[in-house]
C-alpha cells in the first residue's frame, strides 16, 4: 500500500478520505506497520507523525488533510505571505513564554526493518549540530525522511509560544494549525505559526452571544 492508501484503510467505515498536502505518497511495504485497540483518527495520527506531519480535519468535505508539521519552515518565513495578519486591535489578550533550547541544522533519521537511514541537513548550513537521532519504522524513502528531519530541525531553537484571544467575524474566520499569521503587536511585527485554536462563545443576559478563539502561536527567534 501506499502512505495514502493505509491511512484511507485506517479511516473505512467512517465516511472520511485523506488528500496528502506539500508531499507525495510514497510506498509502505507489507508488514512494517500495524496497529490495535485504537480509533481510526488515533491510529492515522499515528501514521502522521511518524512522518513528520500533521493533521488538518476539513470538516465541511469530511477530508483529513495531511501536511508537514512546518507547512512553512522557519528559515522561510520572510519570503512566505501570512495567511492572515492580526494586529492590536482584534487583540482581546496577548501572552507570551520563551522556549529555550540548542539551534540544530541537521537530523540523522532512520526507519526500521525496511527503513533509510538519512542525514537530513538545513539548506545553506554546514550541517554540523544534528539533533538527537530519530527512529521510526514508516521512515521508508527520502520522502519520510525528509519531512521528519525538517521537522525535528525546525522544533530547534529559542523560540516564543504566544497566547493571544482574538473576536471571530467574517473579516478574521477561525484559525488554523499550521496556518502562517502575520502579527502586530505595538510596533512588534513578525510571522508566526498556529500551533493551535479552541473557540469559545457566551451569552450575555441579553442574549447577545460573543465568539472568541483562543490561539497559540509559535514565533521562531532565530
Amino acid at each position: 500500500r501506499t502512505l495514502a492508501g493505509v491511512m484511507t484503510d485506517l479511516l473505512t467505515g467512517t465516511g472520511w478520505s485523506v488528500q496528502l498536502v506539500g508531499f507525495s505518497d510514497f510506498a509502505i511495504p507489507a508488514g512494517v506497520f500495524s496497529t490495535t485497540g485504537k480509533a481510526p483518527v488515533d491510529s492515522v495520527n499515528d501514521v502522521a507523525d511518524q512522518i513528520g506531519c500533521i493533521l488538518i480535519p476539513d470538516e465541511f468535505n469530511s477530508v483529513l488533510k495531511v501536511y508537514p508539521r512546518w507547512p512553512v519552515t522557519p528559515w522561510n518565513f520572510g519570503t512566505e505571505t501570512a495567511a492572515i495578519a492580526i494586529h492590536e486591535h482584534v487583540i482581546v489578550s496577548y501572552n507570551e513564554s520563551d522556549e529555550i533550547n540548542p539551534l540544530c541544522n541537521a537530523a540523522w533519521v532512520r526507519g526500521e526493518q525496511q527503513g533509510v537511514s538519512r542525514k537530513v541537513r538545513r539548506t545553506g548550513t554546514a550541517g554540523d549540530k544534528p539533533t538527537a537521532d530519530i527512529a521510526a519504522p514508516l521512515i521508508l524513502a527520502d520522502i519520510p525522511a525528509r519531512l521528519v528531519g525538517t521537522a525535528a530541525i525546525a522544533d530547534t531553537g529559542i523560540k516564543k509560544r504566544i497566547s493571544v484571544s482574538l473576536p471571530v467575524m467574517a473579516t478574521l474566520p477561525p484559525l488554523v494549525k499550521g496556518m502562517l499569521i502575520g502579527v502586530s503587536y505595538f510596533g512588534d511585527i513578525y510571522k508566526a505559526t498556529c500551533d493551535g485554536t479552541s473557540i469559545t462563545a457566551t451569552v450575555d443576559n441579553q442574549g447577545g452571544i460573543d465568539v472568541t478563539q483562543n490561539v497559540t502561536l509559535i514565533r521562531h527567534m532565530e
